[in-house]
């Protein structure tokens, strides 16, 4: 058996998995220490800093004293290692992206897993982490128009940066934009998401040496790493996703959906309720989130019958997209938007479809927009799917259920729906 692939997999399944729980909360008391230190020691990657080494005998990161190399590791996976969802063959053994931080550039899916950053080629049986041999490097990833951003950490200091490189090439060096000292403890802090468009960065941000507490904040700096401010509104506390889109940064924090567009003084909410909106999306002029107000017993943390909404930001139009009237609620997530379509995981199909994500069949619903038409996109009964990316005008998902931490990697055209259809 090649034991190496099979290592990275379950790495990235690790990972995803740590991606699941998030950050931690800004409440969060001593019962839930052991679960954060193990969530830590894959999302901060220092379980193998030895305690009886001095700090001071560590070796610093290289955005400290120069600038980083980017280090780039393949791994090339055999072709039967592949798994094939009703017919389709996966163009990777594990799913490489848990919580919609995929990016699409020069023919590769970039991934940002919590804690794993990396690169497919589809149909080169090949992926790229970025990593050295020793494994120091882990942290989050986006694309900023033609460049690579990385929000890097590393094992011996509790130093992180935010770095771009002019090219995604092995070697290329990258200029330090941001970057912050974390209190030295295995259980906090550290990058959270990021999203970059040309012309700016944001991303999460969660230490309490300098927050005071278990806030996870919202930063955006210039793509020259000028301009930093943050953009976490007054009396929130959490803030959990992060997405860019030309001018502007939607993102949401204590369960609402806020944007902000450069030049604004403060952000603002998308479409304010007194119930719960997560997962906020945004391409163009078109916003999409999870919402609880037709169902407003359910929150973030306890989903039940959330729907999927949509703001049209040119012409301040919101739209509900999914309608599950009483007494069939359904569990819907990870809404994302490209182009004419807007895709979610759907689990109308279930024999227990407002259960959370995960059940035995789990399907990915689309909405195109032009002709405000519902379509089934993935529905196979043999295989389960979740966890939609809508990336350079195609689909791709993860093809087993979230509860076992990713699995392959699919993808597939979209149809094409005429407007007059």
């Amino acid at each position: 058996m090649n034991t190496r692939p099979l290592l990275l997999g379950m790495a990235w399944v690790l990972s995803a998995c740590s991606a699941c729980s998030g950050p931690r909360p800004a409440d969060a008391g001593a019962d839930g220490a052991l679960a954060d230190r193990v969530d830590a020691t894959v999302r901060d990657v220092v379980s193998d800093v030895r305690n009886d080494v001095a700090t001071d005998t560590r070796l610093g990161p290289p955005w400290v004293d120069g600038s980083l190399v980017l280090p780039i590791k393949e791994y090339r996976w055999p072709a039967d290692s592949f798994g094939v969802c009703a017919g389709r063959t996966a163009i990777s053994p594990t799913s490489t992206f848990y919580n919609a931080e995929a990016h699409w550039f020069d023919g590769a899916v970039y991934y940002s897993i919590t804690g794993s950053m990396g690169r497919v080629v589809p149909g080169s049986n090949v992926a790229e982490a970025f990593e050295n041999d020793t494994n120091v490097l882990r942290g989050v990833l986006s694309i900023s128009g033609t460049r690579l951003v990385l929000g890097a950490a590393w094992r011996h200091a509790y130093n992180e940066a935010v770095i771009i490189f002019e090219q995604p090439v092995r070697g290329a060096v990258g200029r330090t934009l941001w970057q912050r000292q974390r209190r030295v403890t295995q259980t906090e802090g550290g990058f959270w998401g990021m999203s970059a468009t040309p012309s700016l960065i944001a991303f999460l941000w969660q230490d309490s040496m300098e927050s005071g507490d278990w806030r996870t904040r919202v930063f955006v700096i210039n793509s020259d790493g000028t301009g930093e401010r943050e953009l976490t509104p007054a009396g929130y506390n959490q803030c959990h996703t992060v997405r860019a889109s030309g001018e502007r940064v939607v993102f949401d924090c204590d369960g609402q959906v806020f944007l902000w567009t450069r030049g604004d003084a403060l952000p603002a909410r998308v479409d304010p309720t007194n119930r719960a909106q997560w997962h906020a999306f945004i391409e163009g002029d078109i916003v999409v989130w999870l919402d609880q107000r037709d169902w407003p017993t359910g929150s973030r943390e306890s989903p039940d019958n959330p729907e999927v909404y949509m703001k049209n930001l040119r012409t301040g139009v919101v739209q509900r997209i999914t309608r599950d009237l009483a007494p069939n609620p359904v569990a819907q997530g990870d809404p994302v938007v490209e182009g004419d379509w807007i895709a979610w995981t759907d689990l109308r199909h279930a024999s227990s479809p407002n259960a959370g994500l995960s059940g035995d069949r789990i399907a990915i619903y689309g909405f195109h927009i032009p002709t405000q038409r519902e379509y089934a996109l993935v529905n196979d009964t043999e295989c389960r799917t979740h966890t939609p990316m809508l990336l350079g005008g195609r689909l791709y998902f993860a093809g087993t259920p979230p509860t076992t931490g990713g699995g392959p990697m699919y993808d597939m055209d979209l149809p094409v729906i005429a407007r007059d259809e």
